[in-house]
């Protein structure tokens, strides 16, 4: 499922969305909301636009590393996208599946 790029201030995704989306205002912007962590970072939906959508990140990915860190949940996840800037290109590991892909993203400044 797609999203619209939501309100940071929309109570009824929870507080992990809410880190997420304040963190993603004050840095690089992504475009993932996450699920559960279960070694990696859970995306559980991806917004319609966003760095994730155009690099191919799709509903189910589980992101093992970005950049050159391992990622095991949305801390580790967070603390990989704070070393970034918009516009920079960064490689993002995705376990899909059985399957690992490594896909381009290049992320962007919060609209």
């Amino acid at each position: 499922m797609l999203l619209k790029r939501p309100a940071a201030s929309d109570p009824a995704r929870g507080p992990t969305f809410l880190r997420a989306i304040l963190f993603q205002q004050a840095g690089p912007f992504f475009g993932t909301v996450s699920g559960a962590d279960t070694d990696g970072y859970v995306v559980t939906s991806v917004i319609a636009d966003s760095p994730a959508h155009k690099a191919g990140v799709k509903n189910g990915d589980v992101i093992v590393k970005f950049g050159g860190s391992k990622i095991a949940g949305l801390k580790d996840f967070l603390g990989a996208l704070d070393k970034y800037k918009a516009g920079d290109k960064v490689e993002c590991v995705v376990r899909r599946g059985d399957k690992e892909l490594t896909l381009t993203v290049t992320l962007t400044l919060p609209k």
